[in-house]
């Protein structure tokens, strides 16, 4: 697997959708979580919006649904071994954020938006520079974490990953029954 053979985050994106189907997850992509309150009026303040969202799904934060799914499924159970936190509120079981394209900004948006939005959360980034540069921002959330508190370690819960070993993790996990 290369991440040339894709022209751009979209078509990585569309991928990994399909990768995750077959592997029987429930998927969202470009999901709000924000976009209704559950009483079906209108959201008005900012909402992000993730790549891929890995159901079951919650638009309030903290189902007892996610958090019983993450105990039981293989793909988080991996996400957890390899992350130092998860997230006690999650919207989803996993926010997958596509980073090929994007300043610093953007990249710092990307891992928040994954870590504040799944229990546990991936940026898959095109290359390896690109990687570089997300876990350099992770390394600053960590270091704003250890110095200031805050309700859970923001973005310990994010696997920073290339193309290649998104690809390597998703075969070498079960597939989710």
């Amino acid at each position: 697997m290369d991440w040339k053979r894709f022209s751009d985050g979209g078509e990585c994106k569309w991928w990994l959708v399909n990768k995750l189907q077959k592997r029987g997850y429930e998927v969202q992509p470009e999901w709000v979580p924000f976009a209704q309150k559950e009483t079906g009026e209108e959201w008005s303040y900012y909402s992000p919006r993730v790549d891929i969202a890995v159901g079951p799904f919650d638009t309030v934060g903290g189902s007892k649904e996610i958090l019983n799914a993450a105990e039981k499924d293989a793909l988080t159970n991996f996400l957890k071994m390899h992350t130092a936190d998860v997230n006690p509120h999650p919207n989803c079981l996993v926010a997958i954020e596509i980073g090929y394209t994007g300043s610093r900004k953007h990249r710092m948006g990307d891992v928040v938006n994954a870590s504040l939005i799944g229990h546990t959360g991936i940026i898959v980034a095109k290359d390896e520079r690109t990687q570089r540069s997300y876990l350099r921002i992770q390394e600053y959330m960590d270091y704003y974490n250890r110095h200031h508190a805050s309700p859970f370690s923001l973005c310990a819960n994010v696997l920073i990953m290339t193309v290649n070993e998104l690809a390597d993790m998703l075969a070498s996990i079960k597939r989710q029954a």
